[in-house]
């Protein structure tokens, strides 16, 4: 790809500036346009064409982390080469995350693109899933919003929505109380959470979510553990 392969350092191996990130980033995009009409490559329909006709051809589904050999395997290799399970388990992976970001976005606190902190939870429901590290605390464009993660191959934004501040399932029955930590109802909080939702579905996004007090339940019936 033409406009793939950006140069992460200075020559003298330094981390760049916030200004020289943002350089980059706006030759990449303008490389982008110039050769394929958008502002990414996986935006392209070389891309999203390709990557499901491969994934068909080799999993059988078009995400092969749909699959759940595939997901299988993929904690596998973790237990062999991390002696864990999941990438949230394994610092030197977190830190991967956080490097990530910074160099994305100029920021290793996703807070700073208002959003929250990631919690353990959302990071092990994406670990489970088999979401790439890359993939996580997308901004979506032309939003306020920032994704849990977001995959460009198939155009899906993964959600992991807490019930304490997103007026979950768990509150369902003491909406018109108050949360103490931003003193909205619960009822409010559900509201903006499925005006949010909603927002994102009419940009065309697809979405799998799951509310906090589901994920414990799921992990209290299978085999899921957090050492």
């Amino acid at each position: 790809c033409k406009c793939s392969g950006m140069v992460k350092k200075n020559s003298d191996g330094n981390q760049k500036t916030p200004e020289e990130r943002t350089e980059i980033l706006k030759k990449y995009r303008e490389t982008c346009l110039e050769n394929f009409g958008v502002d990414s490559f996986p935006k392209t329909e070389q891309w999203s064409t390709k990557t499901i006709e491969t994934n068909l051809e080799r999993y059988g589904f078009a995400n092969s982390f749909s699959n759940p050999d595939a997901r299988a395997k993929q904690q596998q290799t973790m237990i062999e080469r991390y002696g864990e399970r999941f990438a949230v388990q394994v610092p030197e992976l977190n830190e991967k995350r956080l490097n990530t970001l910074e160099e994305r976005h100029g920021v290793r606190n996703p807070g700073y693109l208002n959003s929250d902190d990631p919690s353990a939870e959302s990071q092990e429901w994406l670990d489970y899933l088999g979401v790439p590290i890359e993939q996580r605390e997308w901004p979506i464009p032309n939003t306020p919003y920032v994704a849990d993660a977001y995959d460009p191959e198939t155009n899906i934004i993964y959600e992991y929505n807490g019930d304490f501040y997103h007026g979950g399932p768990v509150f369902k029955h003491c909406l018109t109380e108050k949360n103490f930590d931003g003193g909205k109802t619960f009822g409010q909080l559900y509201a903006i959470t499925k005006g949010r939702e909603a927002k994102l579905r009419s940009l065309g996004y697809d979405m799998i979510i799951i509310w906090g007090s589901k994920w414990y339940e799921l992990r209290k019936r299978s085999s899921i553990r957090r050492n």
